[in-house]
């Protein structure tokens, strides 16, 4: 029964966008609901994730890679200090992910806390401070 702090950038595993409109209009969409677009950070954000030139596309255009990109900078660009990530790198290809690893160190030193569910352990082992196995419904440290 507890809320959720005010400010969570959360990504699902399949992140839903309205397909007939476009990167940006999604994006403005999504800051809308909490009335903080942020429109240097979401650039930042959008040239670190090579999607500045197909930001005006529908989304509906984009690979699973881009719309993975897009749902990564949606979860960082309003300053959130908690960040729940599933399965974030799914589709990425390897630069994707290493720009991603990148940020999420950069999140992490800014204060913010980033809790990432992922199959890929070799990619969490090289940013993670604390690492939790789900075994049978359990979390446990992983030694």
């Amino acid at each position: 029964n507890r809320q959720l702090p005010d400010s969570v950038g959360v990504i699902i595993e399949n992140p839903g966008f309205v397909l007939s409109e476009t990167g940006m209009q999604n994006l403005k969409y999504l800051a809308g609901i909490n009335k903080d677009f942020d429109q240097e950070e979401t650039e930042r954000l959008l040239r670190l994730f090579d999607l500045l030139d197909y930001i005006d596309d529908k989304v509906k255009s984009y690979s699973l890679g881009m719309r993975q990109k897009l749902a990564i900078v949606q979860a960082l660009m309003e300053h959130q200090h908690l960040i729940a990530l599933d399965e974030p790198t799914n589709g990425l290809d390897e630069e994707a992910v290493t720009m991603f690893l990148n940020e999420m160190r950069r999140q992490r030193d800014k204060g913010n806390t980033v809790i990432i569910a992922s199959h890929h352990s070799d990619e969490l082992n090289q940013i993670a401070d604390h690492i939790y196995m789900m075994r049978e419904g359990t979390l446990s440290v992983d030694n």
